[in-house]
């Protein structure tokens, strides 16, 4: 994949942040923290919590604002309601990616009250940020470093695979979707 695909920064981050990352091992952004372990991740991963000074062993940060980088990609796993002003505060640091594991964007209940859907689409537009969700559940790059066979960006897949040509974005209504490289 060229690096001027539009996809190439989701699936090629040098470092990450995790919104709504925590140490309960059974909620999602613990496991995607858990799964860039064991898929032997070497980029940077920047946790984002409030009141917790680590998680998975990677300090936090408070705020998106305080993370000492601009994060390639950033991955979302809060409540709805709060998603617009973290959007916000992606675009005012320079996030250009995000990937959004939130629901109840309407999806859920068809409430046409719920504008949440339109106020992201216009703050990314705003900002210039692409996001793949809601309720994507994460994308996996087994050739994240082609010359390491052990590595991958893996924030999806509850196993490690061994390199093929092909990633995995899995997504809203736990559909699959396969790009090949």
């Amino acid at each position: 994949m060229s690096k001027n695909h539009f996809l190439y920064g989701f699936l090629n981050p040098k470092s990450v942040a995790f919104l709504g990352a925590n140490n309960k091992g059974s909620s999602l952004a613990a496991i995607q923290i858990m799964n860039l372990i064991k898929s032997e991740y070497s980029g940077n991963v920047y946790p984002i919590h409030p009141k917790l000074e680590t998680v998975m062993g990677f300090k936090t940060y408070k705020t998106i604002a305080d993370v000492p980088e601009i994060p390639d990609l950033v991955v979302i796993v809060l409540t709805a309601k709060i998603v617009p002003q973290v959007f916000r505060e992606c675009g005012e640091k320079g996030v250009n990616k995000i990937i959004l594991i939130s629901g109840g964007f309407r999806e859920l209940s068809g409430d046409r009250k719920n504008t949440l859907t339109e106020e992201i689409n216009n703050i990314a537009k705003k900002y210039g940020m692409r996001f793949i969700g809601p309720n994507c559940l994460g994308v996996f790059n087994n050739w994240f470093e082609k010359s390491n066979s052990s590595s991958a960006f893996n924030i999806a897949i509850w196993e490690h695979l061994k390199k093929g040509n092909f990633f995995y974005c899995v997504s809203e209504w736990y559909s699959l979707f396969t790009y090949m490289v």
